[in-house]
């Protein structure tokens, strides 16, 4: 690589990552604006966007409600995190620790939440 042209390929990478990061932020704020008013627009955004970043990002957030549970002023319903499920098993299957990590948290969540219901569904079956 040629010296003379590391600044000008420093800045114009400078200024690719601040775009992105400022698209993230848009997203995040959308999405958060979304997650205090209406649980099926929010979720509607997070899936339109399909970015795994924003769902990196709003994952911890659906975990606390569902850990919550019906304790949450807007509750979890398991139909609502099936919703999920794609982007969990996205995560589960990516190369990034904090990706596997989200998703095995998000797992465990939705297994001691549902727990119940999920057993007598497998009894109907």
């Amino acid at each position: 690589m040629n010296y003379n042209e590391l600044p000008t390929k420093l800045a114009s990478q400078h200024v690719e990552v601040a775009n992105k990061l400022s698209r993230r932020l848009i997203q995040l704020r959308a999405a958060r604006t979304l997650w205090h008013k209406d649980m099926n627009q929010f979720m509607d955004h997070v899936m339109r966007v399909n970015e795994d970043s924003l769902s990196y990002d709003v994952f911890p957030w659906i975990i606390g409600r569902v850990r919550k549970g019906e304790k949450s002023s807007q509750p979890v319903s398991m139909g609502a995190c099936q919703e999920f499920m794609p982007i969990v098993l996205r995560f589960l299957h990516s190369d990034s620790n904090e990706h596997l990590h989200i998703a095995l948290v998000m797992v465990q969540s939705l297994l001691e939440r549902f727990w119940d219901q999920l057993v007598a569904m497998s009894r109907t079956i």
